[in-house]
């Protein structure tokens, strides 16, 4: 990326290959689109799509990320449990240990009925085709980082029962 910023046409690489991975602009650009209900449902806007609107607001927060469009959006999902890590964090400073806890157990219900169910399998399909070896590795991280994360909350959530 460092190089890109010095090359115009290697920066305008990087742009028209993160608009063809992540904008979801259509089939044509060969990229499957970015969409949780696109993913499970093979539709945008499905039930998953409300239901992941449904989890932002139980949890006291409008569309992460509304100008991703649609909230099922991979990172309007991320940008959700990032919000929720943080809130976590804030909980565990104050000394809130049953508000931590209540965060955490968020986390868990977000990353298994919303992000582990599409993410890791997305990102798999994301790798070949991205062009630029920046969103390969990327992508790469994206879907391990999910599955990292899952395994961080479980030892959480042990560590919050005792």
């Amino acid at each position: 990326v460092r190089a890109a910023l010095g090359d115009p046409k290697a920066l305008e690489a990087l742009e028209v290959d993160y608009t063809r991975l992540f904008a979801g602009v259509g089939k044509r650009y060969g990229a499957p689109a970015p969409f949780e209900s696109v993913a499970l449902e093979s539709r945008l806007m499905g039930d998953t799509t409300f239901a992941v609107e449904a989890a932002y607001h139980e949890a006291g927060f409008d569309a992460p990320v509304p100008e991703a469009g649609p909230p099922d959006h991979l990172g309007a999902e991320l940008r959700f449990l990032s919000l929720a890590c943080y809130r976590e964090m804030e909980s565990w400073q104050a000394g809130d240990r049953a508000g931590a806890a209540c965060w955490v157990e968020r986390e868990r219900r977000f990353l298994d009925e919303h992000l582990l169910a599409w993410v890791p399998r997305h990102c798999e399909r994301l790798a070949p085709i991205a062009e630029p070896p920046f969103y390969r590795a990327a992508v790469s991280l994206i879907g391990r980082a999910c599955l990292v994360d899952r395994e961080d909350v479980t030892l959480l959530l042990d560590q919050t029962a005792t």
